[in-house]
């Protein structure tokens, strides 16, 4: 409980207070718990005073020093702080729902956690601050200085940063979903676990020191909804913003795709060969992201072959960083996915036979053999089947996603038509006109 003549003094006048502090420098003030909502105490210096508990709903604090002020427990709803120092204070528990900071020096300020939600903070230097674990949920943070502040684990769901120095600032797992980052400084900032659904980064210069490790992302806002009309793939939203975003021969990988389009409309029946070679060629067409491996053969120890083959052949195998592998089946554009009764065909299920037994019985009982080349494949490996054209006599008239969960009841294994190819490397197109805008 708060000190009663502490308490006392202050309820006098606010010049009392400070004269008081000034005969009486040794002493820690102690106000905690007490009640001082709606009341007007600008200009009150309240340096490392103890506030714990204290309520302050609704309260007008103008000109006033918290620096080292211990405010933890306290209820600051609807507070109003301007021109305030609060360097180092700590909030921690702390209720700020609907509170208004405007000019306020909040460096060092210690949240972890507080609560809140639809708070203000306008034009505040929250340099090192740190918000983990708190509900931010639609806060404002428009202008305001947040370089080196912590948000990990933070609800930041709706939060507007727009504007913000966020040169180094930790996100790490934090919740962005539907926040705005519209023109903030984004160097240097980690954004790894974090969810970015929504998020609106429209004119936001995205650096390579950004961190995007491991977001979850469905869509984005550039200059309107990226992708479209669809979501990004897991991991999708990574790759991207791990790519070169000066990528200077856009005009390249666009007449790439328009060839490649051409090639399967001019060609609906040719030969698997025919379009390796272009993917090949054009790896970009095959995944803009990884860095593809044509036809390597793993060869098989003298007798030890279930089929009796010499060697597994997979037609490529596409490695993305941290020793990552997809290993990827290309059959012609002119084989079906489904027969006229809605059963898989012969051939798809060949192919993915192939793919997910063959080549996955050698990775695991070869994997000594092909380390050194492939290192990390017998723990980080995923395989895919391109097969057919998106057509209604392809699938037989059922949905595409029937025969998709069929295959992955059997193998785990991606199936996916060669228009898959075609219009995920249009949507990576997209994405890297929009960042380079």
């Amino acid at each position: 409980m708060a000190n009663p003549e502490h308490l006392k003094i202050l309820k006098q006048s606010v010049e009392a207070w400070n004269q008081w502090r000034e005969e009486n420098l040794d002493v820690k003030p102690d106000l905690s718990g007490a009640d001082l909502s709606g009341a007007n105490i600008a200009k009150a210096n309240l340096c490392r005073a103890d506030l714990a508990g204290v309520i302050l709903y609704g309260a007008k604090l103008v000109g006033v020093d918290l620096s080292d002020a211990v405010i933890v427990a306290a209820d600051l709803d609807q507070a109003r702080f301007g021109f305030v120092n609060l360097s180092r204070a700590s909030f921690i528990g702390s209720t700020l729902n609907g509170a208004f900071f405007y000019e306020t020096n909040l460096v060092g300020a210690l949240f972890y956690p507080a609560y809140c939600e639809m708070s203000v903070f306008t034009d505040c230097d929250l340099t090192g601050a740190n918000f983990g674990g708190s509900l931010l949920r639609k806060a404002n943070f428009t202008g305001s200085r947040l370089c080196s502040a912590d948000f990990h684990m933070a609800k930041l769901r709706g939060a507007i940063l727009r504007s913000t120095d966020l040169i180094g600032t930790k996100f790490n797992q934090a919740d962005l979903s539907g926040a705005d980052l519209g023109f903030a400084q984004v160097q240097y900032a980690d954004f790894t676990g974090a969810e970015l659904t929504g998020v609106n980064i429209q004119d936001c210069p995205i650096a390579k020191s950004t961190i995007f490790d491991d977001v979850t992302c469905k869509y984005i806002y550039l200059q309107k909804r990226l992708p479209s009309d669809i979501n990004f793939e897991p991991g999708e939203f990574t790759k991207i913003f791990k790519a070169d975003r000066s990528y200077s021969k856009l005009s390249v990988l666009e007449t790439l795709i328009n060839r490649f389009e051409k090639l399967l409309d001019d060609y609906p029946q040719g030969h698997e060969s025919l379009f390796h070679e272009f993917l090949i060629q054009n790896p970009a067409l095959l995944d803009v992201y990884g860095e593809p491996d044509s036809k390597p053969k793993f060869p098989f120890p003298e007798g030890e072959s279930p089929l009796e083959k010499k060697y597994v052949e997979p037609d490529v195998i596409i490695k993305y960083p941290s020793n990552k592998y997809k290993l990827v089946e290309l059959e012609r554009p002119g084989k079906h996915w489904g027969t006229k009764q809605g059963q898989t065909t012969s051939e798809l299920n060949q192919a993915a036979f192939q793919a997910c037994s063959e080549w996955d019985y050698y990775i695991r009982n070869h994997y000594d053999l092909i380390k050194d080349k492939y290192p990390g494949i017998s723990n980080h490996r995923s395989y895919m089947v391109v097969i057919g054209r998106k057509t209604h006599a392809n699938v037989g008239g059922r949905n595409p996603e029937e025969y998709r969960q069929y295959i992955a009841g059997q193998y785990p294994c991606e199936i996916c038509f060669y228009d898959d190819l075609l219009d995920k490397a249009k949507q990576a197109h997209a994405a890297l006109v929009a960042l380079s805008l």
